[in-house]
């Protein structure tokens, strides 16, 4: 491909599971903005901001004994994520507003998503979320397929699965407390649903992450 002699370029790739971690809070309209208007000229207080991140990713990547390496770098993604978010959200505006142009099925998807976002915790089944959104389970089922590239049940059950991930490392809850604080039966069904979607249990995964 054509460059200039004086072209460069930096980025970081991060595991598809500690990126669903970093950003499983963030609305799913900041995603689809991205996927419009990947490339952004930045102002130079914000591009010398970018360079320090990349200087910290780079120091904690290259620290491999810090017990702590992926909590902070998953910390850290959030962070410019962020960042991110709010430049888009406070200068976005300034922009061509391409985000009002979005399909009718995108705007369902969205939604969808907030939904799981707000329930996941006490509702796990398709009907729901598609009896919030006044539409059958199959036209649900096929706009998150279409979208997301996955069945809507599997995306609400990633979801789940991401918010026992965060309680595990980020609290010293019991996988009793977790599983009746996520409206799960008891202990040992949230196990075999933990271990069924990730390969381990839950207090495996728990002492992985310390």
């Amino acid at each position: 491909a054509d460059r200039s002699e004086d072209f460069r370029v930096t980025y970081c790739a991060f595991s598809l599971d500690l990126f669903s971690e970093a950003a499983f809070r963030l609305d799913p309209a900041f995603f689809a903005a991205l996927r419009e208007q990947p490339i952004v000229r930045l102002h130079p207080r914000l591009v010398e901001g970018a360079s320090i991140w990349f200087q910290m990713a780079g120091y904690t990547y290259r620290d491999r004994d810090n017990m702590f390496r992926n909590t902070i770098i998953r910390n850290r993604l959030q962070n410019v994520l962020l960042e991110a978010f709010d430049k888009m959200q406070r200068f976005g505006s300034r922009r061509q507003a391409v985000s009002e142009t979005t399909t009718r099925q995108t705007e369902l998807f969205h939604r969808f998503v907030s939904l799981v976002h707000e329930n996941c915790a006490h509702e796990r089944e398709v009907t729901f979320y598609a009896d919030r959104l006044c539409i059958s389970t199959r036209y649900l089922s096929t706009i998150v397929r279409s979208i997301a590239h996955t069945t809507a049940k599997e995306f609400i059950d990633r979801s789940v699965i991401l918010e026992i991930k965060m309680l595990l490392q980020s609290t010293d809850l019991s996988v009793q407390e977790i599983a009746y604080r996520l409206h799960f039966p008891d202990q040992s069904y949230l196990g075999r649903f933990f271990k069924k979607h990730t390969g381990e249990s839950p207090t495996e995964y728990r002492n992985t992450k310390k």
